[in-house]
């Protein structure tokens, strides 16, 4: 187990230590922090952690989360109190047994998911593919382990395809599992502040994928304008590899 959870460690640090060696100051261009926050003032919960994988939209759900929850003016050391965002957590953490503390797993169809990996990092040869295609199987399987063991009544699963296009799948969530209502009014600043032509305006200055705000977590190339499938950019029998062996991970997550 812990050889696994080493190779887990491994691939997201491959992925995401880049993007904090180079993280930016946090701008004070974004429209939302010029507003009174937290929204949400009174809530039941003593932590939200967005816990994904990568590519699964984790940075749009952090930001609304953090827009309803926490205060964006103060300055951004002061942020993940209430809400904190990791690809990586030990099946035996003890934030796994706080009993206010509530997760909130977003997935997305792994073969979109790495289909949108390859094009974040430009890795489209085959040998590169390949490489990428085991180290991501692997660190899908071993962070099945900490969904398997958390808690089902403070875990909350969203699906990429539901709230990537349509936010009233969060705003329902919040409803039925915490009974906080959002009003009219901070959905519509919601649909605006975070739709995807204004979160690529807030990344608009960082010239890679790895180069990253510190406060909200876009980074450069956060949202793609290629939109070529996994047929498009690669030979058909690297695509039948990357098929099979996605076909476990694609049950895992009931896709």
């Amino acid at each position: 187990m812990q050889l696994r959870f080493f190779i887990l460690i491994a691939f997201s640090l491959s992925v995401f230590l880049s993007l904090f060696a180079k993280s930016s100051a946090p701008p004070l261009s974004y429209p939302f922090r010029d507003i009174s926050q937290p929204v949400v003032k009174d809530y039941r919960f003593q932590q939200i952690i967005i816990l994904s994988t990568n590519r699964v939209g984790s940075t749009l759900v952090y930001m609304i989360f953090q827009y309803l929850f926490e205060d964006t003016l103060k300055d951004h050391e002061a942020f993940g109190k209430k809400v904190v965002k990791c690809h990586v957590l030990d099946p035996s953490s003890l934030l796994l047994r706080q009993p206010r503390t509530y997760f909130v797993i977003p997935v997305r169809n792994p073969i979109d998911a790495f289909c949108s990996l390859l094009k974040a990092f430009g890795v489209f040869d085959e040998k590169g593919v390949l490489k990428l295609l085991n180290e991501f199987v692997d660190y899908h399987l071993e962070f099945k382990k900490t969904i398997d063991v958390l808690n089902k009544r403070r875990s909350i699963f969203l699906r990429y395809e539901e709230f990537n296009e349509r936010f009233d799948v969060i705003f329902d969530t919040l409803k039925q599992r915490f009974d906080i209502e959002i009003s009219a009014e901070e959905k519509e600043k919601i649909n605006i502040f975070f739709s995807k032509d204004a979160v690529t305006g807030y990344a608009k200055d960082f010239n890679s994928f790895y180069e990253r705000d510190s406060v909200i977590g876009v980074h450069g190339n956060h949202i793609s304008p290629d939109r070529r499938t996994l047929e498009e950019l690669l030979p058909e029998r690297t695509v039948i590899e990357i098929y099979r062996k996605l076909i476990p991970i694609l049950n895992m997550y009931g896709y």
